[in-house]
């Protein structure tokens, strides 16, 4: 069973996800920040940049939303080339440094372990969505130490 807590620590949501084994009776728990709630504020005052080296992916589009057009969808696939593992998001940055949007991964992407065998998750793709009215944004993968590597421009 797995269950989801939010806690906040030191003015930033946690989500700590605990899973119960079974009758082994093995209990962990994983924190990680929510980036969602990093939406309006800094880049600089959640992650510490690094090289575009650390991560590979791509913003593959950027539309407006078919269903509702007062929004945009920006769709791409990101990889933590250091940790080997998904990113923890992709963060979208707007004019002044302010985080407009994010982007969960877990999104089917089999072409991108098909073609690149250094990505090992056929998972690594995003898709997140914007005000409509955001200009260009530059995209960051949110790694797993934290740290926010460039990833590409969607405009």
């Amino acid at each position: 069973m797995i269950r989801r807590i939010g806690i906040i620590i030191g003015g930033i949501l946690l989500v700590l996800a605990a899973v119960w084994t079974g009758s082994g009776g093995r209990f962990f728990a994983t924190a990680a920040p929510d980036a969602r709630e990093w939406v309006g504020g800094s880049l600089a005052q959640h992650a510490k940049l690094v090289s575009n080296s650390r991560c590979i992916g791509n913003v593959d589009s950027r539309a407006p939303d078919p269903t509702d057009g007062s929004k945009t969808v920006v769709m791409g696939w990101g990889w933590d080339v250091k940790a080997k593992t998904l990113p923890k998001a992709a963060l979208f940055v707007a004019a002044g440094n302010k985080i407009a949007g994010v982007a969960q991964p877990g999104v089917s992407r089999p072409d991108v372990p098909k073609a690149l065998p250094e990505v090992t998750s056929d998972k690594a793709g995003w898709n997140g969505v914007l005000p409509g009215n955001t200009g260009e944004v530059t995209t960051y993968l949110l790694l797993s130490t934290g740290e926010a590597c460039p990833l590409g421009q969607a405009k």
